[in-house]
């Protein structure tokens, strides 16, 4: 509260120097959680941020991201390594550490000038009009952009996660910062043809007509061709495009000089200023461990073999869509390893969102949403900078993620709770919502209620039910424009609760806010698509095929109880419909209907999920399970009748829109210039999943056969009796339900007719 009345400025400089959010930050993980008692203020709060023993399991390849360590060589480890080591590397430079917290200071003291008052004919920006902006005008956001460009790349970084959170820092500051994501400014091509050979220790020209400072004109040429203008500049790097001597073109991503040498300097300065800004005010909050999160984040960015690891692993992960793809790396044509400022990629055909067409930006956007779904909730390997500049739709028809440095690994637990986060706005079922939420560490166990909200700046916090939070954000959401469609506007909502009800600030939480709110920008210049888009029914499917593939003791127990009646193995189909049929029941998303086009994704997730270890959990039931008294329970039972709904509405469904283009028909080959990890593509086959995989599924699947046919081959009675059951039961009612689902279908193609 007391931080919301601050200017629009002061907010952004706290958010900059601390590298925190407005909400209650957690302490650090592994901190013991002490039991609060009924009345505290803020300053008596901490919490334990880690997940519950059961209810957490580290996300595939979560050891390599873990175990990544920065150069041996440099002199700035010990900045990193402990909060112990921080004052030994405080003294063993005092003198640089007072001169960049003087120039933070002198830099910030000048933003603040510059907005210090609104011009007269400002108007007061809004979230969607922050979302729909084409680019920053106004002078006072020039000067917020360069001053956190001169501050280094460090507070660049948190300006452009920043410009993702309106709800922080404000619309207006938001919408100048979302500059720094689009263009930054750019270093002299020079001084970056001189690093590109100096790092690839080439002392002759670099191509023909092309040579770096210090470099000889006369020699073979390391390039056939370059162009020694940048076609694109970052905060961290310039590209540069070149062609080798066998006919590959290459983007060459050069480091910003200076980068390196300042980020130790930076987060010491972050760190000391956030200690004496805690302890004048007396601040429970642990800002150091968002610091600490920031600075290893760059630090990772700018370690081109990570970054180069990380899209190979992308490519791998996610080879099962058919829609997706990213460029290759050139290892020959980068530095050292773990000191290279020289990252090479093939360079792929494609074009920016800019330069679209409207319908050609909508089948962008939806590609772009159903792969970040899947990443959030299958795959657990984020794509954290999915901003404009990172996406790309290539000539063959794809979408093309660029820019690997920032990924992130959910935890299968947070998976497993978005997964249900998801349904759970879809049926409306708020208080399991709170439940979600405390689960995930984004709300206090008890729900906290500050009981002088409107009175007193100093919050005091006593415990509330679960019931009263609930309620508060059912009726907060509700007046939100889209609260039920758009992750941004729930995010709005949460924030304009977290003045009345303690709120923590899990990095998961940043994460989908910085992911989804970007691809919901790219829908603000297409009104239709706009209005009809729902990122929660997108999910959906996704949703639940995490929920049939829980991975953590807690989530095999919700799907055991879910599946099953208790104590026995018959399958409980009154709890399994109401989980399965979340919704309002359409089987097609807006954005579909616009685009016309089926991406297959659900397709591609549901064989992941049948033929992967993904799918053990449910392959283990159904060979618990009786299958045929389980087919004819579904067939017959009143407990069953919404989930039969369902199916009916997805199979009219799927037959009136045969006439629909899937993507897989527009796609070729993927480009040359594609990263190893996705494979071979063929359209007979457009889901790729490795021939091993698909063995070992096979031979479970033989294995759970086998153990059906013998229950119904003994004892010798029952399968006679079964014989006729499915002659006066099974087959009648399959019969019912298909001609249902045709009715349904001709009805849909007469109204799309």
């Amino acid at each position: 509260m007391r931080f919301m009345r601050l200017t629009a400025p002061l907010r952004l400089w706290v958010l900059l120097t601390l590298g925190t959010v407005r909400c209650w930050t957690p302490g650090r993980r592994g901190a013991p959680a002490p039991i609060a008692p009924r009345h505290l203020a803020l300053r008596a709060v901490r919490v334990n941020y880690d997940l519950d023993a059961d209810a957490s399991k580290a996300a595939v390849g979560s050891d390599r991201a873990n175990t990544w360590e920065w150069s041996t060589n440099s002199a700035d480890n010990a900045a990193f390594e402990l909060v112990e080591r921080l004052m030994e590397y405080i003294w063993a430079r005092p003198w640089e550490i007072l001169q960049r917290l003087a120039s933070t200071l002198w830099i910030a003291c000048g933003i603040w000038l510059a907005w210090r008052e609104r011009p007269k004919d400002t108007p007061v920006p809004t979230l969607t009009g922050s979302l729909a902006r084409k680019a920053p005008t106004t002078a006072r956001g020039e000067a917020l952009r360069r001053g956190l460009q001169k501050m280094g790349v460090f507070f660049v970084k948190i300006g452009q996660t920043a410009a993702q959170r309106p709800d922080i820092v404000g619309d207006e500051v938001a919408e100048e910062l979302k500059g720094l994501q689009e263009q930054s400014t750019p270093f002299s091509d020079e001084l970056a043809l001189q690093i590109l050979a100096e790092d690839l220790g080439h002392t002759g020209p670099l191509a023909p007509g092309v040579v770096a400072k210090n470099c000889h004109s006369d020699g073979p040429p390391l390039l056939k061709e370059l162009n020694p203008k940048f076609v694109a500049s970052a905060s961290l790097g310039q590209v540069y495009r070149g062609r080798m001597h066998d006919g590959r073109e290459v983007a060459l991503k050069v480091q910003r000089p200076g980068v390196r040498d300042v980020l130790g300097l930076d987060w010491a300065v972050a760190t000391v200023v956030s200690r004496g800004y805690q302890k004048i005010l007396g601040s429970p909050n642990d800002y150091g461990q968002v610091v600490d999160t920031v600075a290893r984040g760059v630090r990772m960015e700018l370690d081109y073999y990570n970054e180069a690891a990380n899209a190979e692993e992308f490519a791998q992960r996610h080879a099962f869509l058919p829609y997706v793809t990213s460029p290759g790396w050139i290892p020959e044509l980068m530095g050292p390893r773990q000191t290279s400022r020289v990252l090479a990629l093939n360079w792929y055909p494609s074009r920016a969102p800019k330069e679209l067409s409207v319908e050609e930006r909508r089948l962008l956007v939806e590609m772009a949403v159903e792969a970040c779904v899947v990443q959030l909730l299958v795959t657990g390997f984020v794509h954290a900078d999915p901003h404009e500049g990172n996406l790309r739709l290539g000539d063959d028809g794809r979408v093309v993620f660029l820019d690997f440095g920032l990924m992130d690994r959910v935890d299968f637990g947070l998976m497993e709770s978005c997964a249900a986060g998801v349904r759970q706005v879809l049926n409306k079922d708020w208080l399991d919502l709170t439940h979600t939420f405390q689960a995930v560490r984004f709300t206090p166990k008890p729900m906290m209620k500050n009981m002088d909200y409107g009175i007193a700046d100093t919050p005091r916090y006593e415990e509330c039910g679960n019931e009263e939070f609930a309620e508060a954000f059912a009726v907060q959401l509700q007046r939100e424009a889209d609260g039920q469609s758009r992750f941004g506007a729930m995010a709005v909502a949460l924030k304009k609760l977290s003045d009345r009800y303690l709120m923590l600030t899990p990095p998961f939480i940043a994460l989908l806010c910085r992911t989804f709110i970007t691809l919901e920008g790219l829908l603000a210049d297409d009104p239709k698509m706009a209005e009809a888009y729902n990122v929660y029914q997108t999910s959906l499917p996704f949703a639940i095929c995490r929920f049939l593939s829980p991975r953590t003791r807690r989530g095999g127990r919700d799907l055991r109880s879910s599946f099953l009646k208790e104590g026995s193995s018959q399958v409980n189909w009154g709890s399994l419909s109401a989980l399965l049929t979340a919704g309002d029941g359409s089987a097609e998303t807006a954005s579909e209907a616009l685009t016309g086009v089926d991406l297959g994704t659900a397709e591609a997730v549901r064989r992941r999920l049948l033929l992967t270890a993904e799918g053990a959990a449910l392959r283990r039931l159904c060979h618990e399970v009786d299958v045929f008294e389980a087919c004819r329970g579904f067939l017959t039972s009143k407990e069953a009748a919404p989930l039969r709904e369902a199916v009916i509405s997805s199979l009219a469904e799927s037959w009136a829109s045969r006439h629909k283009p899937g993507i897989t028909s527009s796609l070729g080959p993927r480009a040359a210039a594609a990263s190893r990890g996705w494979g071979e593509w063929k359209a007979q086959e457009p889901v790729h999943l490795p021939a091993s995989m698909k063995r070992h599924a096979r031979m479970a699947w033989r294995i759970i056969t086998r153990g059906q046919m013998r229950r119904s081959l003994w004892p010798l009675w029952r399968l006679p009796l079964r014989v006729v059951l499915l002659l006066v039961q099974v087959c009648p009612a399959t019969a019912l339900l298909l001609l249902r689902a045709r009715k349904r279908a001709r009805a849909r193609r007469r109204k799309l007719h």
